[in-house]
């Protein structure tokens, strides 16, 4: 009789057992479900989140496209400087040419002055390796370095200087448009860069 109240016990402590068991596992996939639903609803939340300023973002570019195409358009100068830079045909005499035509324009136009240096010495005022012209808004002067051609550092590469040109001049026309430094969005310097 003691071996039957035994089986029957242990049989009993089984079952309990097995639903304790199988309670679990039923926490535990509803645990599950709860984080799986929670991790969902925070991708929801991150994706509309990541569609707002996606969406703004774009508005803002379309605002700055805007932007660079009225300068643009309202300039002879950058007109002149992306002609020349996109002819095949451009040499360095070309590209001189379009340099002091429109570097006097400028110069008339608006009154900048223009300020030529040595290799180097915009790059050291600047602490930027690379960056060959700035504008000084205090002085209303572009400084530009005179850059040796690559082929030949006895000359001047007036196909590199040209590009600095349209850099500072389309800098110049965003700060009047934008009115300081800060509110210049740097997509705008780029756009106007690879005009």
């Amino acid at each position: 009789m003691a071996g039957t109240f035994r089986k029957i016990k242990t049989s009993i402590n089984k079952k309990i057992l097995e639903k304790k068991i199988e309670k679990q596992r039923q926490k535990e996939k509803q645990q599950q479900q709860l984080e799986k639903q929670k991790k969902i609803e925070e991708q929801n939340r991150n994706a509309e989140l990541n569609k707002k300023r996606i969406e703004e973002w774009s508005r803002k570019t379309k605002q700055i496209e805007i932007v660079v195409k009225d300068i643009y358009d309202k300039s002879s100068g950058l007109k002149e400087i992306a002609k020349t830079l996109r002819n095949p045909n451009k040499t360095q005499a070309s590209c001189k040419r379009t340099f002091d035509i429109v570097s006097e324009g400028i110069r008339r136009k608006y009154g900048l002055r223009f300020e030529f240096v040595e290799p180097g010495v915009v790059q050291t005022l600047t602490k930027q390796p690379g960056n060959y012209a700035t504008y000084k808004i205090e002085t209303k002067t572009v400084i530009m370095e005179n850059i040796p051609h690559p082929e030949d550092p006895r000359y001047i590469d007036w196909h590199h200087m040209l590009k600095e040109l349209r850099h500072e001049y389309g800098y110049f026309l965003l700060l009047g448009r934008y009115g300081s430094r800060e509110k210049i969005p740097w997509w705008a310097t780029w756009q106007l860069h690879t005009s």
